[in-house]
């Protein structure tokens, strides 16, 4: 009798459909973290923050008393950098804009 332990196969998770939504839940996970209570979760969103100009330049301990301050739009800017544009209002055209959508008129 074969006792040894087996694990079930997990699936592979897809990654997320990038939409304004998802943008925008992602932002505000980040400012989320930034608050927690846990020193990685708050060190690792500081670390984020840092892609963007006006904090990039913060030591760790400052940006870290500054945490109070930052505010959704930054959030939103680091999550559009994160995902290659260089605004939140270039990523925000690009997602409203969607994918071309082809009418089905039907036959005339």
């Amino acid at each position: 009798m074969n006792t040894s332990l087996t694990s079930p196969t997990i699936p592979a998770l897809e990654p997320p459909e990038r939409s304004l939504r998802e943008a925008r839940l992602r932002a505000s996970q980040l400012l989320k973290d930034l608050q927690s209570n846990i020193r990685s979760r708050v060190l690792t969103a500081a670390e984020r923050l840092r892609r963007l100009e006006p904090f990039a330049a913060l030591p760790s301990d400052k940006l870290f008393a500054r945490r109070g301050s930052i505010q959704r739009k930054h959030a939103l800017a680091v999550v559009a950098q994160e995902w290659g544009y260089e605004s939140w209002a270039a990523l925000k055209a690009d997602l409203a804009a969607g994918p071309e959508e082809t009418e089905d008129v039907g036959p005339e």
